[in-house]
């Protein structure tokens, strides 16, 4: 009985937010609201964006507790079952967000510099103090080998190319008994991704393509035709673990993009919804990664974000998806190293999430909001104000200086 009045207020409590979201995506007239007013009513914002970002991230924790607590069988063969879409979908649909509001970032700085500054700010920080904890901290304590062996081994130093982009997943002698022996952290795998997609993006701003919406749309559909030509030839074919393939995560980041640009054109509906989840679905179990993936993940994503959520104290004061996804498989893959006979998914997930969400939130006190800061520190202002060559007479007209008065002092 008890079981049923909580399924009933489960359902009801499901059946208030869809009406609320679809009385908040129709106007007065009934007619379907489009992105860009939901927007403009939010000040620019999407009202269910955090919301959306930390699904995603805990959905990206929940798939990796299959393959650190069972190995790479086990995720084969979920990828063979029917949650395949649902674990596929996850990725594409971060990276459609990432477009999306890369997108909208665009409209709101003033140069390509100033662009970059903030994507750096905002990826290189939390990245790097994960990785410093893990090479420095995690690694050292469940490292079978000895203290001066590991840090002396060339894998030590290697693991910090993390930071740059050239992915090691490897520390000496770190969880080699674990069900996905030696692998640190098996997240880092987007982080190469996520910069082509930054430096794709810097390309068409150069260009003069990235705020023109007529030659976005241009750019996604030769992006995915060349991805569908791509797959024909095996060039683009998704690999034999059926992982989304590089490129599709790309295609979606272009997405995002384009989906911004037009988003006074694209209405919010159930039944596009619906439509964009069946064939979603079905790209994903025929293995047609390209155009159905990229163009369902970013107008789903997008649905997501406009939806008014209801909302959680602890969770709403930061954004700690980008931790939760940084720290969540090196805390699955110690909890693995730890509990060797707990090799079960839900013990992994039910000691992971609340562990990950904690790092998060330290990661976005400590170090994520004191990084965004910097965007307003006045030297970096006047760094992204200056233009290059302005830079370089000041600089060379103060060592000019500098020589004039040592030569000075010397006679």
């Amino acid at each position: 009985m008890i079981e049923y009045e909580e399924t009933r207020r489960s359902l009801r409590g499901l059946d208030t937010l869809f009406r609320a979201t679809a009385l908040a995506w129709r106007r007065s007239d009934g007619a379907p609201k489009s992105v860009g007013e939901i927007l403009n009513e939010n000040k620019g914002k999407g009202p269910g964006f955090d919301m959306a970002r930390l699904v995603l991230a805990l959905g990206v924790l929940c798939f990796h507790s299959i393959i650190t607590s069972y190995g790479q069988e086990a995720q084969d063969a979920v990828l063979e079952g029917p949650f395949k879409p649902l674990f596929l979908a996850t990725l594409p649909m971060f990276f459609a967000l990432s477009g999306f509001l890369i997108a909208g970032s665009l409209t709101r700085v003033k140069s390509l510099k100033t662009f970059i500054v903030h994507r750096v700010l905002r990826i290189v920080p939390a990245l790097s103090c994960e990785v410093f904890l893990s090479a420095l901290i995690l690694g050292p304590i469940v490292t079978v080998y000895t203290l001066p062996a590991y840090f002396s081994d060339r894998g030590f130093f290697e693991y910090f190319f993390n930071i740059i982009g050239k992915v090691r997943y490897y520390l000496p002698g770190v969880f080699l008994d674990n069900p996905l022996p030696s692998i640190v952290n098996f997240s880092l795998w987007t982080v190469p991704i996520e910069i082509q997609c930054y430096i794709g993006i810097s390309i068409l701003i150069l260009l003069g393509v990235a705020a023109n919406k007529r030659m976005m749309l241009v750019v996604f559909v030769g992006a995915v035709l060349v991805q569908a030509a791509g797959e024909a030839q095996g060039v683009f074919a998704p690999n034999p673990k059926d992982i989304v393939t590089h490129y599709t995560l790309f295609v979606c980041f272009i997405g995002g993009v384009a989906t911004y640009l037009w988003r006074d054109h694209i209405k919010l509906t159930y039944f596009g919804v619906v439509a964009a989840l069946i064939v979603m679905a079905a790209s994903f179990y025929t293995g047609a990664y390209y155009f159905p993936s990229s163009a369902c993940a970013a107008y789903l994503v997008v649905c997501f974000g406009m939806t008014a959520f209801p909302r959680i104290p602890l969770l709403s004061n930061g954004d700690y998806s980008y931790g939760i996804y940084l720290y969540g498989c090196p805390v699955q893959q110690t909890l693995m190293h730890y509990f060797p006979g707990q090799q079960n998914w839900a013990f992994n997930l039910a000691l992971a999430m609340p562990l990950s969400v904690a790092l998060a939130y330290l990661s976005w006190n400590m170090v994520e909001k004191h990084a965004l800061y910097l965007k307003d520190h006045p030297q970096l202002q006047r760094f992204m104000a200056y233009p290059a060559r302005d830079r370089y007479r000041a600089a060379t007209s103060s060592w000019r200086r500098r020589l004039i008065a040592a030569a000075g002092r010397g006679r």
